[in-house]
């Protein structure tokens, strides 16, 4: 699992929406594709280096408190 703790909100916040929804995130920057679903992590790194961020969460659609998540 990753440390909790990280420079930025954005990735965090999305993060802990995912673990809340039992879902899945999958960030994919430079050579390296991340995927993180519950307490699993896993990494692959590709040779050909691609420019920018993508980020992808799939999960299951909830009514949920967005302040109780985020505290």
């Amino acid at each position: 699992m990753l440390p909790k703790k990280e420079r930025g909100f954005g990735l965090y916040t999305i993060r802990k929406f995912v673990e809340e929804l039992q879902g899945k995130m999958i960030v994919e920057t430079g050579k390296t594709l991340a995927t993180i679903e519950k307490i699993k992590f896993s990494l692959k790194i590709f040779w050909e280096r691609k420019k920018g961020v993508g980020v992808q969460v799939e999960t299951k659609i909830k009514d949920i408190n967005f302040y109780k998540i985020i505290k």
